[in-house]
């Protein structure tokens, strides 16, 4: 990878424009992050940009915070590995009406790889799993670039959301949005629960709107989980299984590494681990790895 020692004449900026939450980067300073909504209205939906001005609101914002108001810095950022040309377009057009002075745009699983301290250059293959709010996002990596992927349009929110329909389905309650994050968390994914197992939620009854405290069985939960669950690890296993067997074999030996959102529930780690049958690991600060990556990939970025 050449070297630009431009980008130390002119402000440049890492972004992780997720789902959930947007954090942009400067230098060595601390991330700044956001919620990706302006008001009610979200900015993105599993990934792509469905909101052009909330998330040309949300990026200025961070932008501006992270440089000044008169810069208009260079900006590296991460984007789904299976972006379309489409996508790809408007998540340029939102960074550049937000201020950026030139876009360069990366892999996700990468910075992801990068921000975790593996040595992407190595000519040993590692494999990278990173489940974000509506993205889960695997890669194989080797010799500075992904040679391998595969991304599913699921994540954390599909888990969320199997927890909210399933209590208002069998008990009638309509839980918030911190209610169900808040009982995600507690539920561990990779043990099935005994049906004496309880969780105690608090939510709005459907009928009379008035608030309710109940205790309801973690098994009911974890089976509602399932088809996302499944959905995400499938997208790991799969692309396991189709790569050369010599990746495959580097890959024993380097194990999976573990990030975004989703590799902080309860169980995943042995989740993922139970069904890829490789040695899996955690990403030190599994939710600001891609941005901490994109940020120390700024001086390679028109060759990446």
């Amino acid at each position: 990878m050449a070297f630009l020692p431009r980008f130390y004449r002119n402000p440049a900026i890492a972004v992780d424009l997720g789902t959930a939450h947007t954090r942009v980067a400067r230098s060595n300073r601390p991330a700044l992050e956001l919620p990706s909504v302006m008001g009610e209205r979200l900015a993105l939906r599993r990934g792509v940009v469905v909101d052009k001005d909330a998330a040309v609101a949300v990026l200025k914002t961070l932008i501006r915070s992270a440089t000044n108001r008169f810069s208009r810095p260079y900006a590296l950022i991460c984007v789904p590995t299976d972006a379309d040309d489409r996508e790809r377009a408007a998540v340029f057009d939102c960074v550049s009406e937000a201020g950026a002075r030139a876009v360069f745009l990366v892999p996700e699983p990468l910075a992801a790889a990068v921000g975790a301290g593996v040595d992407v250059s190595s000519p040993y293959a590692h494999m990278v799993l990173d489940i974000g709010e509506g993205v889960t996002d695997c890669a194989i990596i080797k010799e500075g670039g992904i040679v391998a992927s595969r991304a599913v349009r699921i994540g954390c929110g599909d888990l969320r959301e199997a927890v909210t329909k399933t209590i208002l389905s069998e008990w009638g309650l309509s839980v918030a949005t911190d209610e169900a994050e808040s009982i995600l968390r507690r539920i561990d994914v990779e043990r099935v629960a005994s049906e004496k197992e309880l969780a105690t939620i608090t939510g709005l009854d459907a009928g009379t709107r008035t608030r309710v405290r109940l205790s309801i069985p973690t098994a009911a939960l974890y089976a509602a989980l399932q088809p996302a669950l499944s959905a995400i690890l499938h997208s790991a296993t799969t692309l396991f299984r189709d790569i050369p067997h010599a990746w495959g074999s580097q890959i024993i030996d380097t194990g999976l590494l573990l990030s975004g959102g989703g590799s902080l529930l309860r169980g995943m780690r042995e989740c993922v681990a139970a069904a890829t049958l490789l040695g899996v690991s955690l990403a030190d600060d599994p939710l600001g790895a891609v941005v901490r990556g994109a940020r120390e990939m700024l001086p390679f970025a028109d060759v990446l």
